[in-house]
C-alpha cells in the first residue's frame, strides 16, 4: 500500500468537544481501557450507535468484545469527532473491522478497496476467521478464496476456516477450478479431519461434473453414505446445475485453437446464432433489468426485432456473455437498437471487452459519441482490431445514451469470427 491513504471525516466542528468543557456522557470499554465519548457525536454517522441509543436512551457504556486493535479503535472514534485517518497496511484490517461493526458508511466506502488489496495468500486465513468470529461481512474474503482456491487448499490453514464459511465457498458457482474433481479430493481429506461435521459439504458438490474414477473414490470414503451419494449423482445427471467458473489452462487453450471453426458474415450465421441453432447453452449476465418483460433472454430472440433488454437508469450498465465450454475469436460484431425514435435511449458510447477468466479484461473495441445506433432498429456493424480468443465478451455502456441518461437498451447482439471447443 506504500504510503497509504488519508480518509477525511465528514463531521466538521466537533473536534473541540473531545477536549472541551462539555462532559462526556458515554464510555466504550475495550481491552481493559475506557474511551470517554459524547453520545450525540457517536450517533452522527454511526448507524450502530443510533440503533443502540434508540433502543435504550439511558445506556451510558458499551463493552466492545472485539479483541485487539485498540489504537485503531481510538482512530475510528476520533474520526467520528472529525479527525482524519491515515490508513496503512498495518492498520487497515482493524480499521475496516471497526468501521463495519459500527456501521460507519463514510469510512467503509473508502476502506473497502484498500482492504481488498490487503488480502493475500498468507493473510486471508486469519482475516477470514476474525471476520467470521464477529459476524462481519466476508464477501471480499469469499471472493478472494474462490479466485485462488487451487492455491489455497495446499495450505493446512485452509482447513481451519469455519465450516459455515467453507460451505459458502464450496457452494459458489464462482469457485475457480479446472475440474470439479479438485473439490472432491480436497473434501475427502477434509472429511478425515472433521469427520461428520463436514458431511454437509458433500451436498454442495456438483456430482454431474466429476469423472467416474473420482465418483468411485468418493463412494469408498467410510464417512459418507454411498447409497445417498449415488442417488444424488443420478439425479444430478438428469437435472444438471450451472457449471462453476472453470479455469481454462493455457496449454488447453493453445490445443483448442488448432481446431477452430469460422463463423463470419459470409457464412450467413454468427456465433450466437450458431449456439442457438445447435442448442448450445449461452450464459448471459446483465447489470440490471428495468422490468421482467425486458429481460436478458430477449437478447437470444435474434430474429424478433421487437424484443429487447432494458436496464435501469444507472451508470456502468453492461451485457456479458459466457461461451464456456467454447472459446470465441470475435472479428466483427453487430448491435441493433430498439424501436425508439432518434435521440431516445439509444447507445452512444460503449466498449467491447474480452476475458479468459472474467478477472483480467482486454478492451477489444470502443466507440464514443457514435451515432450508428441512434434511430429505431438501427443495425450497426463494427470491426474488431484485437482478435484474441476469449471465453467472456462484455459490452459496457461508457457514457450517457442519446437521451442523456444511463439506460441501456439493446434488441440484438451478434459476433462473427471463430469458435473452438475446449476439452478439459
Amino acid at each position: 500500500m506504500l504510503g497509504g491513504i488519508i480518509v477525511k471525516s465528514p463531521n466538521k466542528g466537533l473536534k473541540s468537544l473531545k477536549t472541551g468543557p462539555i462532559q462526556a456522557n458515554f464510555e466504550i470499554r475495550h481491552d481493559c481501557d475506557i474511551i470517554k465519548c459524547h453520545s450525540i457525536v457517536l450517533c452522527t454517522i454511526s448507524k450502530f450507535f443510533r440503533n443502540l441509543f434508540d433502543n435504550d436512551q439511558n445506556i451510558d457504556f458499551y463493552s466492545l468484545e472485539i479483541n485487539g486493535g485498540h489504537e485503531s479503535l481510538i482512530k475510528v472514534i476520533d474520526f467520528l469527532y472529525g479527525k482524519k485517518i491515515h490508513v496503512n497496511s498495518d492498520n487497515i484490517e482493524m480499521l475496516y473491522v471497526f468501521s463495519l461493526f459500527f456501521k460507519i458508511a463514510d469510512l467503509i466506502k473508502p476502506l473497502k478497496n484498500v482492504f481488498k488489496d490487503h488480502l493475500t495468500l498468507v493473510t486471508v486465513f486469519d482475516s477470514t476467521k476474525l471476520f467470521c468470529r464477529y459476524k462481519l461481512d466476508t464477501k471480499y474474503h469469499k471472493r478472494f478464496i474462490c479466485r485462488h482456491f487451487i492455491d489455497l487448499i495446499k495450505n493446512d490453514s485452509f482447513n481451519t476456516l469455519p465450516i459455515e464459511f467453507l460451505a459458502d465457498v464450496i457452494g459458489s458457482d464462482s469457485l475457480r477450478i479446472t475440474a470439479e474433481d479438485q473439490i472432491v479430493y480436497w473434501l475427502l481429506d477434509f472429511l478425515l479431519i472433521k469427520q461428520s461435521e463436514a458431511l454437509p459439504l458433500v451436498d454442495l458438490l456438483k456430482l454431474e461434473y466429476i469423472t467416474q474414477n473420482t465418483l468411485f473414490d468418493l463412494l469408498k470414503c467410510p464417512i459418507i453414505d454411498p447409497k445417498r451419494v449415488l442417488e444424488k449423482f443420478e439425479d444430478a445427471k438428469q437435472n444438471p446445475t450451472k457449471q462453476r467458473l472453470m479455469i481454462i489452462e493455457e496449454e488447453i487453450v493453445q490445443s483448442a485453437l488448432e481446431s477452430s471453426m469460422s463463423l463470419t458474415q459470409d457464412t450467413q450465421i454468427g456465433i450466437i446464432g450458431y449456439f442457438i441453432e445447435n442448442r448450445i447453452p449461452i450464459s448471459i449476465k446483465v447489470s440490471s433489468t428495468h422490468d421482467p418483460y425486458f429481460n436478458s433472454r430477449n437478447l437470444l430472440e435474434i430474429k424478433d426485432y421487437h424484443k429487447c433488454w432494458y436496464s435501469i437508469d444507472s451508470p456502468d450498465q453492461f451485457i456479458m456473455y459466457d461461451f464456456y465450454p467454447y472459446l470465441v475469436q470475435p472479428l466483427q460484431y453487430q448491435i441493433r437498437s430498439y424501436g425508439g425514435e432518434k435521440n431516445s435511449c439509444h447507445m452512444k458510447s460503449w466498449s467491447l471487452s474480452g476475458s479468459i477468466d472474467q478477472y483480467k479484461w482486454t478492451v477489444l473495441d470502443s466507440k464514443k459519441n457514435n451515432d450508428a445506433l441512434n434511430s429505431g432498429y438501427s443495425l450497426g456493424n463494427f470491426e474488431i482490431s484485437d482478435t484474441r480468443f476469449v471465453r467472456f465478451l462484455r459490452i459496457e455502456q461508457t457514457g450517457k445514451n442519446w437521451r442523456g441518461d444511463n439506460s441501456m437498451i439493446v434488441s440484438y447482439v451478434e459476433f462473427f469470427g471463430r469458435i473452438t471447443k475446449v476439452h478439459q
